[in-house]
């Protein structure tokens, strides 16, 4: 009679956990549906994603890399009714920089799309506090420099160097690479891994321009540009003492 009964317990016992199999196995080939289908927008995500930096202006240079485990599925919907291959979807990317190091970025993408065609209807990004911190330290850099030169640059257009390089400006690109190796690179080594310098920022605006910066001990910086037969030029070159910074940006100058 105990035998029975024993092997009658065994078997109640071993389905009762049979439904969670059951769920963690239905759990499991839903996430692998949600990674599928994420994987198969990637490609739009990508352009969306890079024809929107070309207007997203930061001081510092970000490289906003991103992967299918960073993107996720939020919500997923018809369009309409009676247009049954009409969807909504709506996504969430979080970037990373080198190695997924900081400043992380949450970008939110609603895409409507059905069968080959694809239409991002709303995007937004979201930056995280170092990346708050990072143009918040640029921003109190640029006001120092322009404050001690008496630069009135609201009609100039900015450039981080990166831009300068994607936006074609490469003689002045060129010229922002010699100036932060001989000028700013020796204090990012001294400093190193905190740092209280950034890359030069350029502003221009037809055919003149300035190139802010400022070197580790506080001097303030700014290089006269003039585009004179297509080439870009130094013209002059001032520099006064300013603020001298805290030490507090990581990997960034």
């Amino acid at each position: 009679m105990k035998k029975p009964l024993l092997i009658f317990f065994t078997i109640i016992y071993c389905f009762s956990f049979f439904p969670t199999y059951l769920k963690a196995q239905q759990e499991s080939e839903e996430q692998l549906i949600r990674e599928a289908f994420v994987n198969t927008l990637l490609p739009h995500i990508d352009e969306e994603i890079s024809n929107y930096l070309m207007d997203f202006k930061t001081f510092g240079t970000y490289s906003f890399q991103f992967d299918t485990i960073g993107t996720k599925l939020l919500s997923i919907k018809r369009n309409e009714p009676n247009e049954p291959f009409n969807y909504q979807a709506k996504l969430v990317v979080s970037t990373f920089e080198h190695a997924h190091n900081p400043p992380h970025f949450k970008i939110f993408i609603t895409l409507d799309f059905s069968y080959s065609r694809y239409k991002v209807t709303n995007f937004e990004i979201k930056g995280d506090d170092t990346f708050k911190m990072i143009e918040s330290f640029y921003k109190e850099i640029l006001a120092d420099i322009k404050q001690s030169f008496g630069l009135k640059l609201e009609t100039y257009k900015h450039y981080n160097p990166s831009e300068l390089k994607s936006s074609g400006f490469n003689q002045i690109h060129q010229i922002v690479t010699d100036i932060a190796s001989t000028k700013l690179a020796p204090y990012a080594k001294k400093t190193h891994p905190f740092k209280n310098v950034v890359a030069p920022i350029t502003y221009l605006k037809e055919d003149q321009g300035y190139i802010l910066l400022k070197e580790g001990d506080g001097t303030n910086i700014v290089y006269f540009l003039q585009k004179i037969n297509d080439t870009w030029t130094i013209k002059d070159k001032k520099q006064k003492q300013g603020k001298k910074m805290d030490a507090k940006l990581l990997w960034y100058y």
